[in-house]
């Protein structure tokens, strides 16, 4: 397959240079910077402090007093904030070099640790008698300086994946795995180059071979299945030669992409990649076998056990506060969507014949049916002659109105009331109908998973871009059931945030 390539790998086995400053720039320049952000931040808190200071006790801006404080006792007290609220968010894990990090998880990092680190600012203070601080200068210097701060660590993460992006601070990834699994990795970094993974190539796991440009592997019931695949990368060897590979293309992460495979075959293909060069192993499991399962490991009398957590939401404590939650958001969103709601009924009810809403039966937790609500966007006759058949791009049964309702998803906000009546909640898996469930329950494991928890109004598939007919129902599963055994609140509220913002950008249909 690729023996001159591996005798040339095997004559300069343990012969790899050392990296040039630039290459050791490049590969390093995240964790080099970090203690530049650190800094950054202490100087822009003692910044915002000053500002707040000059705009009331000089410049009469904020609530000004005629003879203001010295400035000596605040710039005392600011050193002490600033220290604090950093020492808190380190220890909160901003600084955290992380390869794909969250901007709005910073934001909530952000958050919560200067709330923290003024309460311990404030309790370190109360020892302090001699000198009385003014409380509005400590609340402005809070806000204003959450929102410099937010904005310049939104603004860092962007640049950060902007040098990704560029090859700085990329990871030479290699796949184990010619097959769909490794081919979906691929794609992945091909499609999001920021997240700083450089593929180098692959490497057939065992049974696994090329046929021209075709991937064959055979799968657990002894059948072949062939892969037509994109040119992602180059396959560079066989899986003996793994070790020389690593070191020979300086290769920093493998992902293990071998469906079906056992935790010895894991074993098995780690060895073979045995290296003098420190190098990182990443399995990917089949994501619609084990994706998303918590694995933690526990001890039991001093013998390491593997645990799998329980769904989050079969606990009582969270299904109550995502449905408080759910009840105050969607009251609040009909109170303020009410006037548009009006608006596009009467659009609807003017530009085509038929009724303004849409039912459909669709199925929600535990396999209970329900009946959605939607404004009308097709034809009262879409389905005759068809049947059951999703929705796709420049639909011609669209009405004139109902593409551009479509196009920003306002067909989707009856639905709030369904959130409201308890049928769904705010962020879910979407609710699909029976008669392609009976379909698609036949063939996918594990997607009626999706129903353990209420069909949501958006969900963690759609604002990672698989909407309408974009993606597999195989991928969208893979997405619904991550969300499904990975809830928290916080990832409700950074898909809301998500959706927000796409609704605006994203052309639906």
């Amino acid at each position: 397959m690729a023996k001159d390539t591996l005798e040339a790998h095997h004559a300069v086995h343990g012969a790899v240079p050392a990296p040039t400053w630039r290459e050791w720039l490049e590969r390093n320049i995240m964790y080099a910077g970090l203690p530049l952000v650190v800094l950054a931040d202490w100087a822009l808190i003692n910044g915002i402090f000053a500002l707040v200071y000059a705009m009331r006790f000089e410049w009469h801006v904020l609530a000004s007093v005629e003879h203001g404080p010295p400035w000596t006792p605040y710039w005392h007290a600011t050193v002490l904030i600033a220290t604090v609220w950093v020492m808190v968010l380190a220890a909160m894990g901003l600084y955290r070099y992380q390869r794909a990090a969250s901007k709005f998880e910073d934001l909530v990092i952000l958050a919560f640790g200067m709330g923290l680190g003024t309460l311990l600012a404030m309790g370190l203070g109360f020892f302090y008698r001699d000198f009385s601080y003014s409380r509005l200068v400590l609340v402005y210097s809070v806000a204003f300086g959450y929102i410099a701060l937010g904005a310049f660590h939104v603004g860092l993460r962007s640049f950060q994946e902007w040098l990704q992006a560029k090859g700085w601070g990329s990871l030479n990834t290699l796949i184990v795995g010619c097959n769909p699994l490794g081919e979906m990795m691929a794609a992945r970094f091909a499609d999001a180059p920021h997240l700083g993974h450089r593929l180098v190539g692959f490497v057939p796991a065992p049974g696994e071979w090329m046929e021209g440009d075709r991937w064959v592997c055979s799968v657990r019931t002894g059948e072949l299945r062939e892969t037509h695949v994109k040119t992602y990368g180059q396959v560079l060897g066989e899986v003996e030669d793994l070790g020389t590979l690593i070191e020979q293309h300086r290769i920093d992460e493998v992902l293990l992409a071998r469906p079906g495979a056992t935790f010895s075959e894991f074993v098995e293909l780690m060895e073979a990649g045995a290296s003098r060069r420190p190098v990182q192993f990443r399995i990917v499991p089949d994501l619609l076998e084990l994706m998303t399962a918590k694995i933690r490991i526990s001890d039991l009398d001093g013998i390491p056990t593997l645990e799998i957590g329980d769904v989050p939401l079969r606990k009582w404590h969270n299904r109550f506060l995502k449905r408080l939650m759910d009840v105050v958001l969607s009251a609040l969103g009909l109170l303020l969507a009410s006037p548009l709601m009006l608006v596009t009924a009467l659009l609807v009810k003017l530009t085509s014949p038929g009724p303004v809403f849409y039912k459909q039966e669709r199925m929600g937790r535990d396999g209970r049916l329900f009946n959605i609500y939607k404004f009308r966007t097709m034809r009262i006759d879409a389905e005759e002659s068809s049947g059951p058949v999703w929705a796709k791009a420049g639909d011609n049964r669209a009405t004139p109105i109902g593409a551009v309702l479509r196009r920003f998803s306002l067909d989707e906000l009856p639905q709030i009331w369904n959130v409201l009546a308890g049928d769904m909640t705010l962020v879910g898996p979407r609710p699909e109908r029976p008669f392609f469930i009976d379909q698609f329950k036949t063939y996918i494991p594990k997607y009626m998973d999706r129903h353990l928890v209420r069909s949501g109004l958006t969900g963690w598939a759609q604002v990672n871009g698989l909407r309408g007919e974009e993606g597999t129902i195989e991928e969208r599963t893979r997405y619904d059931i991550y969300y499904v055994e990975n809830w928290s609140l916080l990832l409700d509220l950074r898909i809301i945030v998500k959706t927000a913002l796409e609704v605006l950008f994203y052309k639906a249909y």
